[in-house]
């Protein structure tokens, strides 16, 4: 099932009222080059800016592309990948996505949102330097 088909909006009961995308979270194989991820993003922008104007129905028209670029979250963003400091933001591969994926499903589903009792259950007591901490990891 598509996350924006009938089926699905009609099962959350908003079936005339379409998703609109507003943050895309790009996934790169672990060895992708630097520039292939810059560009990859930057595709993404323009899909999404294309998206946006066809169901907006300003395709014909002359748009500021500088606004609808500040409404479009790609993460981490072409301009902040292009810049040489150091990145607050995680370049997410296909697996660690796939991973966060589960986990969320997990804590959601399975444990009802209660991130605490799934970290206990699957957590370790590790001592490091004579101090005790959980190694949250699957």
């Amino acid at each position: 099932m598509q996350i924006n088909s009938y089926e699905q909006r009609n099962h959350w009961g908003n079936e005339s009222m379409p998703r609109k995308i507003e943050r895309i979270i790009v996934t790169c194989p672990t060895a992708m080059s630097h520039k292939e991820q810059i560009a990859l993003r930057k595709c993404a922008e323009d899909a999404a800016i294309m998206l946006n104007r066809f169901f907006e129905n300003t395709y014909l028209q002359t748009i500021d592309e500088t606004e609808i670029r500040k409404s479009i979250q790609v993460i981490p963003s072409a301009k902040k990948l292009s810049v040489k400091e150091e990145r607050s933001e995680w370049i997410y591969d296909e697996a660690t996505s796939a991973q966060f994926v589960f986990l969320y499903a997990e804590i959601k589903e399975r444990y009802q949102k209660h991130i605490k009792e799934y970290f206990d259950f699957y957590g370790k007591s590790v001592v490091i330097w004579r101090i005790t901490t959980k190694i949250r990891s699957l």
